[in-house]
């Protein structure tokens, strides 16, 4: 008979073979990090390499290294962690399908080994690589959610003019971006000891300033003392009549609209632990703006009475009829003495 060369597609060899036994059973030694055997030939040891292989891949099943990482939101993977990824689907996936087959006895426990053993091109330093490249992938990992969180929260948090409040939000901020490139546990470690510094002084800062301006009774008590005056009460009829345009009265409305945020309801302690901000208006970069509303508003009604009384001045001959046929339609004294007090200042 003739042997056909070119119709044989290849000859394995026995895996034992390739690798030896005894090079094989410290391949099981590597991977599980166990020595309770001492060799795949006798049997006892050949059932505590499966029981230790079985171990290993309860142990990797449970992890979900590669089923966590395939769940992060891709726009937060960097180069370097998407490499280590496939890596490790290579190698240490690779492993974890090749026990399943040991252990379902699809394949003997020798070619098993082998396939192992291949994985890592039957190099000790090139498992171990592979074993440092998964538990930093793994840190990177443990480390997504305390890093997405102090990133939203730092991303809107504004500044402070407090000293040591800035340091650690540098420092946190720091750590952070590191921990992104170079991930490991001390930054996660450190990540989370800078948070629970940073926010709490962050947030007693921010609740402070907030609590002096959104519950000033000193603002708000000068807030009542302009609607009381005479100013106002000129203002607010003057600028109702649609003669004139109503940019002056718009201005105000807003500032009332701002002046009735004073008196915030809102627990600020309690957002503050996961937005650095309140639901109102308020913020820290506009202290100086609210503490100068009264005299805003006070302002602004004037440039109002002062536009106004200057249309009236130039209307005023035709206006003076019209305001002494009101008055004398109405009974009222107060109505009366207004009028006669507008017509002298059309007058005058």
């Amino acid at each position: 008979m003739t042997i056909i060369w070119d119709d044989i597609e290849g000859i394995a060899k026995p895996s034992s073979v390739l690798y030896g036994n005894n090079r094989l059973t410290a391949w099981a030694r590597i991977l599980t990090g166990s020595d309770v055997f001492q060799s795949i030939d006798l049997p006892e040891d050949n059932k505590a390499v499966r029981d230790t292989l079985e171990n290993w891949l309860a142990d990797w099943k449970s992890a979900r290294v590669l089923e966590r990482c395939n769940e992060l939101p891709s726009e937060i993977l960097n180069t370097k962690i998407w490499r280590l990824w496939v890596r490790a689907k290579k190698t240490f996936g690779t492993v974890a399908e090749t026990i399943s087959t040991i252990l379902d006895n699809s394949i003997s426990l020798e070619e098993g080994l082998y396939r192992i053993a291949d994985a890592f091109s039957d190099s000790e330093k090139e498992f171990f690589v592979c074993t440092k490249d998964l538990v930093v992938l793994e840190d990177f990992i443990n480390g997504v959610e305390i890093r997405e969180k102090v990133w939203a929260y730092l991303a809107v948090c504004e500044t402070t003019q407090d000293e040591k409040t800035e340091y650690f939000r540098a420092k946190l901020s720091d750590i952070v971006e590191e921990s992104y490139t170079n991930p490991n546990e001390i930054l996660n470690r450190e990540i989370e000891n800078l948070w629970q510094t940073f926010r709490p002084r962050f947030a007693e800062h921010f609740a402070l300033q907030h609590d002096l301006i959104m519950k000033s009774h000193h603002l708000q008590a000068q807030f009542d003392e302009i609607l009381q005056s005479d100013e106002w009460w000129e203002f607010e009829n003057l600028s109702r009549l649609t003669v004139f345009q109503q940019v002056h009265r718009q201005a105000v409305q807003k500032i009332r609209r701002q002046f009735r945020e004073l008196d915030c309801r809102f627990d600020v302690r309690e957002m503050l632990k996961t937005h650095p901000f309140c639901a109102c208006s308020f913020n820290l970069a506009k202290i100086e703006e609210w503490e100068k509303l009264p005299a805003t508003l006070r302002e602004t009604i004037n440039r109002g009475r002062t536009s106004y009384l200057k249309a009236l001045r130039i209307l005023a001959e035709t206006l003076i009829p019209h305001i002494e046929h009101f008055s004398a339609a109405n009974n009222e004294i107060e109505f009366s003495e207004a009028s006669v007090h507008l017509i002298e200042i059309l007058e005058s």
